[in-house]
C-alpha cells in the first residue's frame, strides 16, 4: 500500500534499477581488471547496475513492482554513451528489463530518452578505446536485486 510518506517522498522523481549478483560482479570486476586497466574512471564494483527508471516526474507507485528475480541477461554490445560519449557502457539484451520499464512508465515514470537501452556502465572518461578491441562477455549476467529510491 502506498502511503503519503512514500507519495511525498518521491516529488522530485524516481528512480529504480537491478543489481548484480556477487557472482556477476566478480566477473565482471576481473573483465574489467584485465581489459580495462587503462581506464582512468572505472566504476567501482559496488555501484555497477541496470538503471530501469530515471524519472524527474514523481512515480512513487513503482515502489510496489515486484520483478521476478533472479533475472539473466545477455551481453549484447560495448557502446560509448553521453554527451562527450566517453560513458563506456555494456549494453545488455533482457526482455524482463525492458516489461519492467513499460510497467514503470505506465505507472507515470517518464524518461528523458527516446528508447529504454538496458545497460550497466564500466566506465567515464573513457576516450581513445577502440571498442573492436574490446573481447565479448561470454558469462551469464544475473541481477538479483531491484531497488527503488525517490530522487533528491
Amino acid at each position: 500500500m502506498l502511503t503519503l510518506r512514500t507519495y511525498l517522498k518521491h516529488q522530485a522523481g524516481t528512480y529504480s534499477c537491478v543489481k548484480p549478483s556477487a557472482d556477476t560482479v566478480n566477473r565482471l570486476q576481473e573483465y574489467i581488471n584485465q581489459n580495462l586497466s587503462g581506464v582512468v574512471d572505472i566504476q567501482p564494483a559496488h555501484e555497477l547496475h541496470c538503471t530501469v527508471v530515471y524519472s524527474t516526474t514523481p512515480a512513487p507507485l513503482v515502489e510496489v513492482l515486484e520483478p521476478e528475480l533472479p533475472i539473466q541477461v545477455t551481453a549484447k554490445q560495448f557502446s560509448l554513451f553521453g554527451e562527450e560519449n566517453d560513458v563506456l557502457v555494456l549494453e545488455i539484451e533482457s526482455p524482463e528489463l525492458v516489461q519492467l520499464f513499460n510497467q514503470s512508465s505506465d505507472l507515470g515514470a517518464t524518461s528523458d530518452w527516446p528508447n529504454y537501452k538496458p545497460h550497466i556502465t564500466l566506465a567515464s572518461n573513457a576516450t581513445g578505446i577502440d571498442l573492436t578491441e574490446l573481447p565479448a562477455i561470454e558469462f551469464d549476467l544475473i541481477f538479483d536485486q531491484y531497488f527503488v529510491d525517490a530522487l533528491d
